[in-house]
Order: structure tokens, then sequence, then C-alpha cells
């Protein structure tokens, strides 16, 4: 996603008559992170599972089958928002939002610095429990492992 968007921008630099790479891609997305891993890991599955069918009319670049989207849609409005969160697979999370471990973001982190993203915002809520959590995470563990990325 992140070279198509670059691309986009590029494009309206030009017709702006700025300079190319003058604006930068950025990128933000819901962030649990958690010592527990899998903790956070549900909590965020739950969240996509509930916007995930939604997403995938609107946005045309995703690949996503259309039959586990009928049967996450279908569970969504049957009101089984845990049912719908079990059929959400890691490799859609990932592509959503920034789950898991504080070893698990730094690494993601990583793919999308490497890609071409200048910046990464990671959005609420943060933590399973309670926000401090994984705002104190973020501090003390994701952004030190990602200073070398981000003075590049």
């Amino acid at each position: 996603m992140i070279p198509l968007i670059a691309d986009y921008i590029a494009a309206g630099e030009t017709r702006a008559g700025r300079a190319r790479g003058s604006v930068n891609v950025v990128i933000g997305a819901v962030s649990v992170i958690d010592d527990d891993r899998e903790a956070a890991r549900w909590m965020a599955r739950k969240a996509v599972a509930l916007y995930l069918p939604i997403v995938t009319r609107l946005d045309t670049t995703l690949e996503i089958d259309p039959e586990l989207m009928a049967r996450v849609q279908g569970r969504v409005n049957a009101g089984e928002d845990e049912a719908a969160a079990r059929l959400i697979p890691d490799e859609i999370l990932d592509r959503f939002i920034f789950a898991g471990a504080p070893r698990d973001i730094i690494e993601q982190c990583g793919r999308l610095y490497d890609a071409g993203a200048q910046r990464i915002e990671l959005g609420t809520p943060h933590g399973v429990d309670e926000a401090a959590t994984g705002i104190r995470l973020i501090g003390e563990q994701v952004i030190p492992a990602l200073q070398g990325y981000r003075s590049r």
C-alpha cells in the first residue's frame, strides 16, 4: 500500500509544483500493545471484525476472499462479534492494526519504514485493560527500538 500512496503523493506534488519528496508518507492505525501478546491481538481482532466488512467495500486495493467477508459480515450482523473476530486471520489483522507485544509492534513498524513510510502514528486504545500500559510499552520499548528508522 505504501508504494501506491507514495505514487499518489508524487503525482500531487508535481501538480502542485512542489519538489518530489516534500510530502511524507504517514501511516497510522489503532494500536493494542501489551506484554500479553495474545490478549492484545484478541482485542484488536474484535475491533477489526467490526469495521473490515465496511473497509473492504471502500478500498479497492484490498484483496480479501469475498466468502470470508460474507462470513464475517454475517456474524457481525447477528451480533456475534467474538465469532466474527475468530474468523480474522493474522495476515488481515496485521494489515489494519498494530497489535501484540512490543516486539510485534517494532517489527511491524520496521517493515512499514522499510516500505517507505516516514512517520508512523500508533493510535488508541493502546493497551488491553488501560491505555497507560500500552503507552508505557511504547515509550519504554517501541520508540527506543525505532530510533534508527526515525533518523533516516
